[in-house]
């Protein structure tokens, strides 16, 4: 009869080191569009599509080094 294996590697039971653990973190993104479709008289309007999309608009960076 074998007793219980040996493992090779040590699994930490607490942890004491937070300087690893990265914070969380959100962006905020925004986006609006509209289309023309066939509506306008002008036909170089129609079938227009206009868009503005902003990304991190808080303008945050991460707080975390790589």
């Amino acid at each position: 009869m074998l007793g219980p294996k040996k493992r090779w590697f040590k699994i930490p039971i607490q942890i004491t080191n937070y300087a690893n653990i990265v914070p969380s973190h959100y962006n905020v993104d925004l986006a609006v569009s509209y289309d023309m479709g066939d509506q306008p008289e002008n036909e170089y309007l129609r079938n227009i599509s206009l868009q503005l999309v902003v990304n991190n608009v808080t303008n945050k960076k991460l707080k975390a080094e790589f």
